[in-house]
């Protein structure tokens, strides 16, 4: 399956298989913080150092960690993903 995703300014295609397409639909049902165990998980598999991620993957996977602590800390308000998409497509600086 072939499909576009994201924003206008961000939006890419994005080719996945049937079965992989359904799993997708899956853990989007699932609440956000087992999306995020769940994403957390997919990046480490991908050779098992998160090097897919670029030369910088190591301070990528720091922020992540330290994001995800914070988030089960509760000193973060997360954003549903319709405000998510609201900021992204907003001309706000970054916070």
């Amino acid at each position: 399956m072939c499909e576009l995703r994201g924003p206008p300014s961000l939006r890419r295609v994005i080719v996945v298989s049937g079965a992989a397409r359904k799993m997708i639909e899956e853990a989007l049902k699932l609440p956000e913080d087992e999306r995020a165990e769940i994403a957390g998980e997919l990046l480490v598999s991908l050779d098992g150092s998160g090097a897919a991620l670029g030369p910088s993957s190591e301070a990528v996977e720091d922020r992540i960690a330290r994001r995800l602590a914070e988030a089960d800390g509760g000193s973060v308000t997360p954003l549903s993903w319709d405000e998510a998409q609201r900021f992204i497509d907003s001309d706000e600086p970054d916070r």
